[in-house]
């Protein structure tokens, strides 16, 4: 896995940062946070890397790929 290490390990061990930069309540992002799992990701075909993926746990929930 090649990405910011800075901001990879700020959603990895923060994940509600990013709920909270969208700007919701720290009561609504921690538990949005919690229906989340952080990964970083690379597509391989054109080897295509993003900073990371919020995946929802949960069906019907927005997925959350981010470029920081």
């Amino acid at each position: 896995m090649v990405t910011d290490p800075l901001f990879y390990r700020l959603f990895e061990t923060s994940p509600e940062t990013l709920f909270l930069v969208l700007g919701m309540s720290v009561e609504q992002a921690a538990e949005m946070a919690e229906r989340y799992q952080y990964e970083a990701i690379e597509f391989k075909e054109t080897s295509h890397r993003l900073d990371g993926v919020f995946r929802p746990k949960e069906p019907g929930l927005p997925m959350y790929f981010l470029e920081v």
